[in-house]
């Protein structure tokens, strides 16, 4: 596989010029996608994050991923970027119409030919198998074995819908369903019935469990209750009677007094979504006995204890989760099992289908904020991130020491001052700049001119979000296309902005603390703060989703395609303010985020049960003249 074709020379004729683009193009594409490429230390990323090759997999590549790599940006010079990624890459998808190792299945979207190929062949010349090839197509196994008969339809199908109730289910749900019967009761046979029409694999039975065991469900069959298939038993019983004799999810008769119990969807909606991730851990099954209410138990949704000790779930843990949870719930509104909590239950519903959409942002946040600004001034100023967070992944032959944290959000290296100085002063250059910033830092040495204050812990609400203008985009472009610029491989990034508000976040650990010593901040603390992060972490705060709309025309509701943002995300981090010499104004700087929460952020007493209880002891006289004396010894 040969390399890159060098970037082509306007000849002056329109079409070969054209021509001799393409083949430039499609030649680099290929190169990136040949094996050769792909199991060098520069294809690693490209392999295993964007193709998933090492899980056995061929996932296709949005082509906005590859124009942000210098090589295609030089070839292209016509890009328009918006927020950090390419509008309008109609001639990279002509171009890659006659590639040899990428085919167009969607729209800015291209994927590889096979998923594993052995390009070492020297008469293979385009890398990607065909079938005039010698060589066998080897495909790698899948990481997890299919489970049997897993093709067939389960019910846990995205939009998948239950059949019409039948006559005669109808007559069933009257009796099992009858608002006389305790809400437990209806709870507990509308979980078997529910079983009963859902084909359940390891991974959708773990989550359903964990759920109902979350939420005050014990799980397992009854004791002393005879033999499930005893006909005897069996003949003239209900089907009421046969789901509460034969459960093997019993809600418990003490869950039915209002007094020492309550139900509340929306609190388990809220917080189960971090209880189910905490089953991966060893000390799930201790939380799971903290204390909890009947498919309502209030426990903090990614609590800051949940992001210090465990991992960060994906994407498909989050989808499978959610699922679950959204499955069962429109099982019950279906069947019109608890119709008192009705409202409840479709508000949970919101819940669930918001908090996909958050959790997945977050989790791409994680990799990225507080962004190449944030991290630039806290190395130039040499502020908490200058050392802790100088190591990162894509440097294998660097040794890591006691206190590294091996993540960069900046690049795949470590950022130098020259680096961060160049990142900051380009910042300050942009639209959000103001005119004494822009003439203070023109000609003076930023390490002369700034500084910053202590940090402050503190938790912050995102009231605004702002994405980066026009002007800066197309400013932003024309440095990164600067033949200088790309010699050092530094990819600048237009800068938008999140204003936030300060957020005070729950805790217990300050309750026993007087008055005048909660609640401190740093003086001259504003009402607002706003901070300079980059368009790409911007673009992660914003998602489409399907929503119902109501049509002021005809005055029906329909479904409709929205974007929503994440106003209201809550963060706990560290902040610093910047000082400039000769600017009234000062910045604010994100000198690190210690954790992400969802807008729905919730904390009550239950965060407080998996903690060890420490018993109040009375002190004697005797002991206080002890402790009294041994004060005095300075111990």
């Amino acid at each position: 596989m040969g390399g890159p074709l060098p970037i082509p020379e306007p000849t002056g004729d329109p079409a070969v010029d054209k021509a001799l683009l393409h083949e430039a193009i499609c030649r680099q594409v290929d190169f990136w996608f040949s094996m050769s490429h792909l199991n060098s230390n520069e294809g690693l990323r490209l392999r295993d994050e964007y193709i998933g090759i090492s899980k056995g997999e061929n996932n296709p590549v949005p082509i906005s991923k590859l124009t942000w790599w210098p090589r295609l940006r030089h070839i292209c010079q016509s890009f328009k970027y918006k927020s950090g990624n390419v509008a309008g890459k109609a001639v990279i998808m002509e171009a890659l119409k006659n590639s040899t190792t990428v085919n167009i299945v969607a729209k800015e979207t291209v994927q590889r030919k096979a998923n594993i190929v052995d390009d070492s062949d020297d008469n293979d010349d385009d890398g990607a198998w065909d079938a005039n090839d010698s060589q066998t197509l080897y495909v790698a196994p899948p990481v997890y074995r299919p489970v049997k008969k897993m093709s067939e339809a389960t019910g846990w199908e995205k939009n998948f819908a239950d059949a019409p109730i039948t006559p005669a289910e109808h007559e069933e749900n009257l009796d099992c369903y009858h608002p006389d019967r305790q809400v437990h009761d209806r709870l507990e046979v509308a979980i078997q019935r529910f079983k009963a029409r859902r084909k359940f694999h390891t991974s959708h039975s773990t989550a359903f469990n964990a759920w109902l065991k979350f939420g005050g469900v014990d799980t397992g069959e009854r004791k002393f209750n005879g033999k499930l298939d005893d006909k005897e038993k069996l003949e003239g019983m209900s089907a009421f009677d046969k789901a509460i004799e034969f459960a093997t999810h019993q809600v418990g008769e003490d869950k039915g007094d209002p007094k020492q119990w309550v139900v509340d969807f929306v609190g388990v909606a809220e917080a189960y979504l971090l209880a189910e991730l905490l089953r991966f851990c060893n000390h799930y099954q201790d939380f799971l006995n903290s204390g909890f209410t009947m498919l309502g138990t209030h426990v903090p949704l990614l609590s800051t204890e949940f992001q210090k000790n465990y991992f960060d779930p994906d994407a498909e843990q989050i989808d499978l989760q959610c699922g679950v949870m959204t499955n069962f719930y429109n099982y019950l509104l279906l069947h019109n099992v608890c119709p008192e909590y009705k409202t409840e239950i479709e508000a949970a519903h919101t819940v669930v289908k918001l908090g996909r959409n958050q959790l997945i942002a977050i989790h791409q946040l994680g990799s990225l904020i507080p962004g190449d600004f944030n991290v630039a001034c806290s190395v130039l100023l040499e502020g908490s991130l200058a050392g802790s967070r100088g190591v990162s992944y894509a440097a294998p032959e660097l040794e890591f020491e006691a206190g590294d944290i091996p993540w960069n959000p900046i690049t795949e290296k470590l950022l130098t001052a020259e680096e961060a100085t160049v990142i900051v002063r380009t910042a300050c250059t942009s639209d959000l700049a103001s005119a004494q910033l822009f003439e203070a830092i023109a000609e003076a040495n930023l390490s002369d001119i700034m500084s910053m204050d202590e940090t402050f812990e503190l938790g912050l609400e995102v009231v605004e979000i702002h994405r980066p203008t026009e002007d800066d985009i197309k400013g932003y472009h024309q440095i990164n296309m600067d033949e200088l610029q790309i010699s050092k491989d530094i990819v600048f990034k237009p800068l938008g902005k999140l204003v936030c508000k300060p957020w005070k976040i729950p805790a217990f650990v300050d309750h026993d603390l007087p008055k005048h010593l909660r609640d401190l901040t740093f003086k001259n603390a504003p009402d607002t703060f706003t901070f300079w992060v980059e368009g790409d972490i911007i673009d992660r705060m914003f998602w489409e989703t399907w929503k119902k709309v109501l049509n002021e025309k005809t005055g029906k509701w329909e479904m409709k395609l929205v974007v929503e943002s994440f106003v209201g995300m809550k963060m706990s981090a560290r902040v610093r303010r910047l000082k400039v010499k000769g600017v009234d104004d000062c910045l604010w700087v994100l000198d690190g985020v210690n954790t992400l929460h969802c807008a729905f952020y919730n904390l009550i007493l239950n965060d407080l049960m998996p903690r060890p209880w420490k018993e109040i002891r009375l002190l004697t006289e005797e002991d206080q003249d002890a402790k009294g004396s041994s004060d005095d010894d300075g111990l």
